[in-house]
């Protein structure tokens, strides 16, 4: 069974002692009036929920988890109840801060989408198609499309657990996080930018029939207030493409037979009187054109 197939986990932000952000990404963009929620706990096994809510097709999903414990490791995923069934993400983990840790240097804040967002951020890469050895190149673009000054603003690109920064344009990188931190300048209205990096695929996680990578542009509104936007880009492991073409073969011959079987004795008996036929009419005009071909020879002779 894959995992990731409608419903991406992504990272987890606002981390503190006892509270996270825990976030998804809803790739079908026939989940319409889909239920999501996550699943959490502190082992593999979950246990706890959020209350669902209900969404739409290629959309964020987001929820905050409070009362956790702190310095301590969370597991968690994205849930969804769409159309065809129940989709799940992929388990990710995070860890709570301890009581002595120091204030952390950057907080997210609010994610602000749609219309609402000041904020245009994209992040892309030229080929969907991903296999183990393969080097992605990754572009993330953002503009200031509202009427004022956001500052401080940082730009974080969280590449998946199985690829290993090469090399990118700017900012600083955390192997034990795999996060990409570049702070830009403050962003006056109009005001845009582009990051580029790379990174290898070091290997492909069983049963992920999608991979994300995450971008986060946290920024400081005029009044003080710390948000931020957040963009992914969905990547296909080579091994599940071929999977799907394979099965789409199968599912055709199955298809196929299955039509066969489906048909009653008197189906069977006119597919049986229909290749009698179409028999009789072939010999009928072979036997034509010998007989044609034996009177010609006759003639010259």
């Amino acid at each position: 069974m894959y995992v990731n197939k409608n419903v991406v986990t992504t990272v987890a932000t606002n981390i503190t002692k006892n509270e996270a952000q825990v976030n998804g990404y809803i790739t079908n963009s026939t989940y319409y009036n889909a239920n999501t929620y996550f699943e959490y706990g502190t082992t593999v096994n979950l246990g706890s929920r959020t209350n669902a809510k209900s969404t739409i097709g290629n959309s964020n999903m987001s929820d905050y988890l409070t009362g956790l414990a702190p310095n301590t490791i969370y597991f968690y995923r994205a849930v969804g109840e769409g159309p065809d069934g129940v989709s799940k993400g992929s388990i990710e983990i995070f860890k709570t801060l301890s009581d002595v840790a120091p204030k952390p240097i950057i907080i997210q804040g609010t994610t602000v989408v749609g219309t609402a967002s000041p904020i245009m951020l994209k992040i892309s890469n030229k080929y969907e198609l991903i296999g183990e050895g393969d080097l992605i190149d990754y572009i993330v673009n953002y503009k200031n499309i509202g009427k004022q000054l956001l500052t401080h603003p940082m730009v974080q690109v969280v590449l998946p657990s199985n690829v290993t920064l090469v090399n990118s344009s700017r900012g600083t990188y955390s192997v034990d996080t795999h996060t990409l931190s570049a702070q830009v300048e403050d962003l006056k209205a109009g005001d845009e930018g582009v990051i580029f990096l790379q990174g290898r695929v070091d290997s492909i996680p069983l049963n992920n029939s999608q991979i994300a990578t995450t971008a986060i542009l946290v920024y400081t509104t005029p009044n003080g207030t710390q948000e931020n936007a957040m963009a992914y880009v969905i990547n296909v492991p080579k091994t599940v493409a071929v999977v799907a073409g394979d099965n789409n073969s199968v599912l055709g011959g199955n298809a196929f037979f299955a039509g066969l079987l489906s048909l009653g004795f008197i189906g069977w008996l006119i597919l049986i009187l229909v290749i009698l036929l179409i028999i009789l009419i072939a010999r009928s005009y072979s036997n034509r054109k010998t007989t044609q071909d034996t009177i010609t020879h006759t003639t010259t002779h």
